[in-house]
């Protein structure tokens, strides 16, 4: 029903502002040239030098790259004999940026840049590891490497990088997304980067026009992704958001921007009232401005629009308006979208030769340019031309090329699936890697901590074991010392009886055995009737008792001994 266009001018407003890491190649401006150079010749610090030559290598066009290398060498010379590690790195990452953009040389682009990667990483440069990373994902963004593009842009969401080139990631990621088809991956990219702009905005306590900007492409980008979901009423929200913030700040040229996908929803929806009464507005917005080439788009849109309604002569109108204006100023990407609608409009009137005329003209475009969309459409359309000329040979060759870019749009289609699968397997295998690299960790910080856990037990175990050995031993040393010291009262206490009994039997016994003997030898045994034996014999019983009584005071000390010793050893 209705043409939608590549989305490159809503995705370039948006990144308009947002950083690049890649090198801008645009006009050489002389003054700039001039006054680099004037500065080199007054540098005295090698550090200082570099910086400028580095400078002086963005300058210019590729036309003149090799001034660009010229300088790229003589900076990393005077990096090298200085051992300065980060000029040899902005080197490598300046040498990447020529081979892709002057060069056309992809792969040794994103050789050097991934040694300015890897210089990045040694040093912990994460601010140099956006600039390398933020070109790799670049590179093969443009050469349709999306899945690793994307890679990288995660890589550099996991070096933390400051709102600013957040804002910028997300973007990026949204439309590597868009470009393979993942719509809702997309859609969540675009939102996570307004997120960080409304950090950004917060972070600096408010916004401004450059802010608002930012946030008009990226709504713009969101509506285009409903549009191709075909869910109009979301685009709708989005591109009358982006409307009404225009208004507000007097952006014209976004304004116009959000009217142009205000009219597709109509489109889709088949209000064509309402997607007319919208393109008339945007055009009027566009000839008070002069955007001829956001004029030629609503002028086609205007053209199949009346072509719907079978209004052929508003549709040839508009059409022509829209050929003249895009031939003028050589807008042939847009040129293929008019040729179509012409071609159509022509049929319609059955000016069967130059509807063939513009869809031929259309198709040789759209070869050259490599549109497969625009292709298809050509060859649908010519196929049904011819079937109305009645050329069954013409209109089924027609149809066959139709059919071979339609499955060629569809393998393509095919392919970025395989992409998409492959991303989500990536980043699934990746998030199972880190789930298994953060169960290894828990599960050594488990054992680490079990093996502590027992350490503790082992050591508790020990002291305690050590502790009891320790007082049983000083309860056996107590014991012992108590029983040492009983055994020597013990023998104080026998040597003390026995020094007793030893003074007894020299002093008291000693005595009357002294007088028994005498005695003894004064009885009269050859006459046992002799008086003096009677004597003796008195005497001796005398002294006799005396030594009972020394006796008896011997054995009352020895149970006295025995007494104490037995209530010690009850007492112990």
């Amino acid at each position: 029903m209705f043409s939608v266009y590549q989305n490159k001018v809503h995705y370039t407003l948006c990144l308009l502002l947002l950083p690049f890491s890649f090198t801008s190649f645009g006009k050489t401006n002389t003054v700039v040239v001039d006054s680099l150079k004037s500065s080199l010749s007054k540098a005295q610090a090698d550090t200082q030098r570099v910086r400028i030559l580095l400078a002086l290598a963005k300058e210019g066009t590729c036309d003149d790259t090799a001034s660009k290398l010229y300088y790229l060498n003589r900076a990393l010379t005077i990096s090298q004999n200085s051992r300065w590690g980060k000029g040899i790195l902005q080197y490598n990452l300046a040498l990447g940026n020529i081979y892709f953009n002057c060069m056309g040389n992809p792969a040794k682009a994103i050789t050097y840049v991934l040694i300015a990667d890897s210089l990045a990483r040694e040093n912990n440069d994460n601010n140099s590891r956006v600039s390398a990373l933020n070109s790799v994902a670049f590179f093969y963004k443009k050469t349709g490497g999306y899945a690793i593009a994307i890679d990288n842009y995660r890589k550099i969401l996991e070096l933390n990088p400051n709102l600013d080139e957040e804002i910028g990631v997300w973007g990026n990621i949204g439309a590597a997304f868009n470009s393979i088809g993942d719509y809702n991956k997309a859609i969540n990219a675009y939102y996570s980067s307004l997120k960080a702009l409304g950090r950004f905005q917060t972070e600096k306590k408010g916004s401004d026009l450059q802010d608002t900007i930012q946030m008009a492409g990226l709504l713009l980008n969101i509506g285009d992704i409903y549009l191709s979901m075909a869910q109009p009423d979301k685009a709708f929200y989005n591109y009358d958001s982006v409307y009404r913030t225009a208004m507000s700040i007097g952006n014209i040229r976004i304004e116009i921007l959000g009217l142009i996908g205000i009219g597709k929803t109509y489109q889709l929806k088949g209000n064509l009232e309402n997607a007319i009464e919208t393109y008339l507005l945007a055009l009027q917005k566009c000839k008070a401005i002069y955007e001829p080439d956001d004029e030629v788009k609503i002028l086609t849109e205007l053209a199949n629009s009346y072509l719907v309604t079978n209004d052929q002569s508003k549709a040839m109108e508009y059409a022509q308006s829209a050929l003249k204006l895009a031939q003028a100023h050589n807008y042939e990407e847009l040129l293929p979208k008019v040729y179509i609608t012409l071609g159509k409009v022509n049929m319609m009137q059955k000016e069967y030769s130059s509807a063939v005329s513009y869809l031929q003209q259309a198709l040789t475009i759209s070869q050259k340019t490599g549109a497969a969309e625009d292709e298809k459409d050509t060859w649908d359309a010519l196929s049904k031309t011819y079937g109305q000329m009645k050329d069954p040979a013409k209109a089924y060759d027609a149809f066959r090329h139709y059919i071979t870019i339609r499955d060629s749009v569809y393998n393509i289609a095919k392919a970025n699936e395989f992409t998409r699968q492959e991303l989500d397997f990536g980043y699934k295998s990746k998030q199972m890697a880190e789930k298994l690299d953060y169960d290894k960790k828990i599960a050594r910080q488990q054992m680490l901590t079990y093996s502590g856990f027992a350490g503790l037990v082992l050591v508790l175990l020990l002291s305690f074991f050590i502790y009891r050995n320790y007082h049983t031993q000083k309860k056996y040393n107590e014991l012992l010392s108590h029983e040492k010291q009983g055994h020597l009262d013990h023998i104080e206490a026998q040597d003390t009886v026995l020094m007793d009994i030893a003074h007894i039997q020299s002093h008291k016994v000693r005595g009357p055995i002294s007088t028994i003997l005498g005695l003894v030898q004064l009885f009269n045994h050859e006459d046992p009737e002799d008086p003096v034996n009677k004597e003796v014999i008195d005497s001796l019983t005398e002294v006799t008792g005396r030594l009972d009584v020394v006796v008896k005071e011997v054995v009352q000390m020895e149970n006295r001994l025995r007494a104490t010793q037995n209530n010690k050893k009850k007492e112990g």
